[in-house]
């Protein structure tokens, strides 16, 4: 893993894969037939008619029935649009202690296995990079993806299974972030769709090209099954946290009273501090960031100009970051619909049991 850098074009974006739609489309309307009586008058033939005049009035009868059709598609084509996809949600087991945590945990709930969905906007605290070459042996550093899962800290800030720390601006207002659910869907752009439901003895994260995760839980213990051998496993004891991940990617989260030490691999250590109105996250390397709250509204002051201002009002919540990386979040009962920049937007439904 290579030292964090900061990529201000992408320091507050969704995933972006490509999957499959979860979601059941609607019924598709009907088209009108034509009534049986005057389809009988026009192929009924004279007894005077010739087989050429026969040939000629089926003919005419196909021609009028495909007409009907095509009149009855139109009319159907200009009725109202359909319903918007539902999210429903899947039913667990009563010894499903994945989908029972899940369907219990909240905004307010720290040191505890979160599963963020995909689509939700992220503020870059510590986002870890790797190192990628091309064909021609040119090499660049790129940012590692968002993980879905991952430990909460409590005060909007959620560290993911690979190595990002994040402010979530959704869940930095208690009230605001939908939760108690264990099943949820994602509705986002160029087919970006996927959900997450109870299955089996666990919670299935459906994802892209067979990257499925099974989320199983025991006790305090979390099991991540993961794609290409990717597992994780989350152990709480107390005020303490390990996270063990694939390839030497282990973590461990130690809580003192407000205070929240994070021991990583290669000395990617950090520090979190929540106060009352002030938040600091002191990382490796001087990237440090200052969270402070007046009221409703958040300012996240971050190094080399990486700031933001998060502002509530009422059901909707505005994030303005530097260079167009602007969102708007509005909550509609259990749906978040997400406004974001160049065409990312999502449609994010957490459904209760």
């Amino acid at each position: 893993m290579s030292m964090p850098t900061h990529d201000l074009m992408n320091s507050l974006q969704p995933i972006r894969h490509q999957v499959i739609s979860p979601y059941v489309p609607a019924d598709a309307p009907k088209t009108h037939s034509a009534d049986p009586t005057d389809v009988s008058e026009l192929s009924a033939p004279a007894p005077e008619e010739s087989a050429q005049r026969r040939g000629w009035g089926r003919i005419a009868l196909a021609a009028s029935l495909a007409a009907v059709g095509v009149i009855g598609l139109a009319g159907c084509s200009s009725g109202p649009p359909p319903p918007p996809p539902v999210c429903t949600a899947v039913a667990a087991s009563s010894t499903n202690q994945a989908a029972a945590a899940l369907e219990a945990q909240s905004s307010q709930d720290v040191l505890q296995f979160h599963i963020i969905p995909e689509g939700t906007p992220r503020i870059d605290i510590v986002r870890q990079t790797e190192t990628e070459r091309d064909s021609d042996g040119d090499t660049r550093e790129e940012d590692v993806a968002y993980a879905q899962t991952g430990v909460y800290l409590g005060g909007g800030l959620f560290h993911d299974a690979h190595g990002n720390l994040s402010l979530i601006p959704s869940m930095a207002f208690e009230d605001f972030h939908p939760s108690g659910a264990s099943t949820t869907c994602v509705d986002g752009p160029w087919g970006n769709d996927y959900r997450t439901y109870p299955a089996g003895d666990g919670v299935l994260i459906d994802g892209p090209w067979k990257a499925d995760q099974h989320v199983t839980r025991e006790g305090d213990v979390v099991r991540v099954d993961g794609p290409w051998s990717a597992d994780h496993t989350f152990i709480k004891s107390g005020d303490t946290v390990r996270w063990d991940g694939p390839w030497g990617h282990d973590y461990t989260f130690t809580r003192s009273g407000s205070t929240i030490h994070s021991d990583g691999p290669w000395g990617d250590d950090y520090t979190v501090r929540i106060g009352g109105r002030s938040t600091t996250v002191d990382a490796p390397w001087n990237n440090d960031t200052t969270i402070t709250r007046e009221g409703n509204q958040i300012r996240v002051d971050g190094p080399w100009g990486r700031d933001y201002t998060i502002s509530r009002e009422g059901n909707m919540v505005r994030i303005d970051g530097p260079l167009g990386a602007d969102y708007t979040i509005t909550r509609d009962g259990n749906v978040m619909h997400v406004d974001g920049p160049w065409g990312r937007d999502y449609r994010i439904e957490y459904t209760p049991r």
